[in-house]
């Protein structure tokens, strides 16, 4: 990559409109592709500006990419050849993907509420009347900023510091939105993984948890001596180089 002392800060395989597989890899302020694993080339060189993005967030559909960072630039969408910013998404930290609608959410204008596009129109973020149209669902307090979203098992889980929200998603006059929990939250939203028929999360506590039909439980009771000694926030990260390391919560480099 460009910068050889520049940790990567985001990650995304799609395919594009042609059946190209593009692999898309940024850091510091670069984004680089691979097409058909072929030598990466730079088509961003200026993300965030005078600030560095420590995170990207990517979702893939019908042969475009969208990304966003911590940085706040535009949205953008890329399908291998052409990058543009379509003027009327909301420039939000954190996309994903319903089953007919983009979300972002992080927005600093409403870092509470969840944006909703347009059904089946994954660029129009203009709220309208009618059950198809773009809408923004506040979540709880004003000042109270989502930090992870992901639709798996049939809802999306907005995530906050310290509460869980699931939508079972219709429209913008039927979804239904209910607490999972007011305890246990994120700082990270690149933890949230998915798995069959449960998310995993790292928790605002340091804990590892797992979200399923069932609730929440712990799952990272046999790796308490690793996330005792972690640094919270999702800025950070450790590795562990070996089995031995990881049985005794040893973090490298430290």
């Amino acid at each position: 990559l460009t910068l050889s002392t520049a940790p990567v800060n985001g990650s995304h395989t799609f395919i594009d409109p042609n059946g190209n597989r593009q692999d898309i890899v940024c850091h510091d302020h670069y984004c680089s592709k691979s097409t058909n694993n072929s030598t990466p080339v730079v088509f961003i060189s200026t993300a965030g500006g005078t600030c560095i993005p420590v995170r990207w967030s990517f979702v893939d559909v019908q042969g475009y990419l969208y990304g966003a960072n911590d940085c706040r630039d535009a949205i953008l969408q890329y399908d291998g050849t052409t990058l543009l910013s379509p003027l009327t998404m909301p420039a939000g930290t954190i996309l994903e993907m319903t089953k007919d609608r983009m979300v972002v959410v992080d927005v600093a204008a409403a870092p509470n509420s969840a944006y909703y596009s347009k059904s089946g129109a994954y660029t129009n973020f203009t709220t309208g009347l009618n059950s198809v149209d773009p809408y923004v669902d506040p979540i709880g307090a004003p000042g109270d900023r989502l930090t992870g979203a992901k639709y798996s098992l049939g809802r999306l889980f907005l995530f906050k510091k310290n509460s869980i929200t699931a939508c079972i998603l219709k429209d913008q006059y039927s979804s239904q939105c209910y607490p999972v929990s007011n305890s246990i939250g994120t700082n990270d939203p690149q933890s949230i993984v998915e798995v069959p028929g449960a998310i995993y999360f790292r928790g605002q506590d340091r804990g590892y948890w797992r979200l399923d039909d069932g609730g929440l439980s712990l799952a990272s009771k046999k790796i308490a001596t690793l996330i005792a000694s972690q640094t919270s926030g999702s800025s950070y990260s450790n590795t562990q180089t070996s089995k031995t390391d990881w049985q005794a919560g040893t973090q490298k480099p430290t």
